[in-house]
């Protein structure tokens, strides 16, 4: 059977910054790296493709409907956070909506949108530190022990946290 795995995104061939595997889970440096090409190829979230931002603010406000109002939301995994920046400047005043990802280098453009005590870095467990209500998840499907972990937390009813796992594209 023949592995398949992805090789580039909006135009950045991964190739040319890492060296890839469908054996081998990218983690926080291939992140960094890619989003710095990112950054240097695009000034900002309208300069990506028109159908993935439309797809992505589709979804966006597909997930507002959903999150009661006073709710607090936790997205995790959020990349670029472009969802995230769509859900803070449209209906950032119904609910309270923190951010995170393990590649601090992904969220450059989100900090230029929303307060530094909504985003935070990954690290010593800080997830479970967040008393959420609901809970967004953009992890790959591929990262099995972050999606055990956001399983764990949408089970335990003492986080009593709705879970929205959206896929990443």
């Amino acid at each position: 059977m023949q592995r398949i795995y992805q090789t580039e995104w909006q135009g950045i061939q991964f190739s040319s910054f890492a060296e890839t595997s469908s054996m081998h889970l990218a983690g926080p440096a291939f992140y960094n790296a890619f989003y710095d090409a990112l950054f240097q190829k695009y000034a900002g979230y309208e300069a990506l493709d028109a159908g993935w931002r439309r797809n992505k603010t589709t979804l966006a406000d597909w997930l507002a409907a959903r999150i009661p109002d006073g709710a607090r939301v936790l997205s995790v995994g959020c990349g670029l956070g472009f969802m995230e920046q769509h859900l803070w400047r449209e209906h950032g005043d119904r609910f309270e909506l923190h951010v995170q990802d393990y590649a601090s280098e992904a969220l450059r453009w989100l900090r230029q949108v929303m307060p530094a005590e909504h985003i935070h870095e990954v690290g010593g467990g800080r997830i479970a530190k967040h008393k959420t209500s609901v809970l967004i998840s953009s992890i790959s499907r591929r990262s099995i022990t972050p999606l055990r972990t956001m399983r764990w937390l949408t089970c335990c009813p003492r986080y009593r946290t709705t879970y929205a796992r959206t896929e990443k594209c």
